[in-house]
């Protein structure tokens, strides 16, 4: 979820997809997904890695297809370099599973906290903008 980048996920072409074994395309997307998250992930909803994951998974089979666009980013790197904070506006439009019509699911401020480590930047900590922003 770089992050001055607007994402857009699409479903394959062809039959419905498997929407409860999770395999396919959207199983290798959700493992890609899954390297950038520390393994001590944490937020404020009490979500840890493998249950932030499965919340991924769960919303992602309800819409066929998802677009997130990222606004207002905001990124400031500690001076040690060690570790960063990126501030954004996300928007999310998504197109409900047999629809042919998108809505927006949500937009929100959200904060994000990233540890440098050997593997590259990692996700640890998201906050919710209503707990944590002035």
């Amino acid at each position: 979820m770089g992050l001055a980048a607007v994402v857009r996920h699409r479903r394959d072409a062809g039959p419905a997809p498997d929407r409860g074994a999770g395999t396919g395309r959207r199983a290798g997307q959700l493992l890609r997904l899954e390297g950038p998250i520390a393994q001590d992930y944490s937020d404020d909803y009490g979500l840890d890695k493998s249950s932030l994951l499965g919340a991924i998974q769960a919303f992602r089979r309800q819409y066929d297809t998802v677009f997130i666009h990222l606004s207002d980013l905001t990124v400031t790197v500690a001076e040690d370099h060690q570790t960063a904070e990126a501030v954004l506006i996300a928007k999310v439009l998504a197109t409900p599973a047999g629809s042919v019509t998108a809505t927006e699911v949500r937009q929100e401020r959200v904060r994000l906290y990233f540890r440098k480590t050997d593997r590259g930047w990692l996700l640890f900590r998201t906050e919710s903008p209503e707990l944590k922003f002035d």
